[in-house]
């Protein structure tokens, strides 16, 4: 029985599973992807230069000259906006990355963030644009440069140890019209309409960028492990506004009484944009909340609407592309996995969308790679050695596939004599 379960199991290409440890190792930080920088450069004269894309780096400790990378990336057009997202994940609270362009003697823009006090681990980001003061504006040198330069450092942290990071760059092409009648960016934001539930369907969360679920609107049940973060992505598009719920039941006597407290662990909800930066939580959400035996708790956050003014306005949400919402689980001290559901809706009718320039051979609005363009800024081609590794996956696969039909005929053969 043991050898026709293990034969079964290989013809469908099935991995053994172990359920019910007893005990957990410490958990991965999100993989936050990209090309390996390679040689790194300290020195504001002699930047490493990137291209679009996304790439991976490690900054040093806090304070030190390590802490600080010089880099440059040259337009591929005339009058282009330029993004840079930087997002990392820390090993402890009080860490800090930031991301500034400064070219020349001119300043264009500049941001940081910080990880969460509960979740240093889970992902936080920044991120900048560099276009004209406004859109109006043909004149900065933040938009007529053909060299960009800017830092990613860790800011005033003074924390030991190595930060991983990930830098974005995306190339976003100029309008056609510059006096084209878009709408404007919101003067407040405005209010959560909290998504209704649906029948849920079963979904897991990634634990990196690239493997966050596509999420469509509606419910989805899911879980997550204790001290880990997990990710999803929904899809918006201009005009719309993303909303998003976390429901979650109080958990039982046992099961809290396992976790060590009085309390069960605290849950976080957070969003990230096209860039990876952390966004901040709207002003009518709750971002997390802590487990206990009596009371379901419920989170709730929203971002948007995506407004191509709203760059120059407060709004973070200015780019169309896949958010992602992140959920972290506050570790304890026996492991544990708590179930939610989690509710996504794309609210709004999709509109406002701004009428681009084709110039300097822009297939598409957004350059996400070289040579590669795309209709969404969060869009990213496979890396080089992903693309080897997705091959080697599909010959992996059709060799068990083969294996398979082959252990299937030897079994009807088997069967036959009998």
């Amino acid at each position: 029985m043991r050898t026709a379960a293990l034969v079964a199991a290989l013809s469908l290409g099935v991995a053994p599973v172990s359920f019910g440890a007893s005990a957990a190792a410490p958990a991965d930080p999100v993989d936050l992807g990209g090309t390996p920088v390679g040689q790194v450069s300290t020195d504001p004269g002699n930047p490493t230069e990137l291209r679009a894309g996304l790439w991976s780096d490690t900054l040093g400790p806090g304070e030190t000259p390590d802490a600080t990378h010089q880099y440059s990336y040259e337009r591929t057009g005339d009058d282009t906006a330029v993004h840079i997202g930087v997002v990392a994940t820390a090993a402890e609270v009080g860490d800090h990355v930031m991301v500034e362009s400064v070219i020349g003697d001119t300043t264009c823009d500049t941001d940081s963030s910080t990880p969460s006090y509960a979740f240093p681990e889970a992902p936080f980001g920044a991120a900048i644009t560099l276009t004209g003061s406004d859109a109006a504006d043909r004149n900065s040198t933040c938009l007529t440069a053909r060299t960009v330069t800017f830092t990613v450092s860790r800011g005033p942290s003074s924390v030991g140890g190595d930060l991983p990071v990930a830098i974005k760059i995306v190339e976003e092409a100029p309008l056609e019209e510059l006096d084209e009648d878009l709408p404007p960016s919101p003067e407040e934001e405005p209010g959560l309409k909290l998504p209704g539930t649906t029948t849920p369907d079963d979904v897991q969360g990634g634990a990196s960028f690239a493997d966050a679920p596509l999420l469509v609107p509606g419910t989805h049940r899911a879980s997550g492990p204790s001290g880990e973060t997990r990710l999803f992505r929904v899809s918006l598009d201009w005009g719309q506004t993303l909303a998003v719920r976390l429901d979650a039941a109080a958990m039982g006597a046992a099961e809290l009484e396992a976790t060590g407290g009085f309390v069960g662990p605290q849950v976080e909800l957070s969003l990230l944009d096209p860039m990876r930066r952390v966004l901040d939580t709207h002003p009518d959400g709750d971002d997390s909340e802590m487990l206990d035996d009596v009371d379901a708790i419920r989170l709730s956050d929203a971002a948007g609407p995506v407004r191509y003014l709203s760059r120059w306005g407060s709004s973070a949400t200015y780019l169309p592309g896949e958010y992602w919402v992140a959920v972290s689980v506050e570790a304890s001290d026996n492991p544990v996995s708590v179930d939610y559901e989690l509710t996504v809706a794309a609210q709004g009718d999709v509109e406002g969308a701004p009428t681009y320039s084709d110039q300097d051979g822009f297939t598409d609005p957004f350059l996400v790679g070289e040579d590669s363009y795309s209709t969404l800024a969060s869009g990213n081609p496979a890396r080089q050695d992903d693309e080897a590794a997705s091959t080697t996956r599909r010959l992996a696969a059709l060799g068990l596939g083969l294996f398979g039909l082959v252990c299937c005929a030897l079994g009807a053969l088997q069967l036959r004599r009998r």
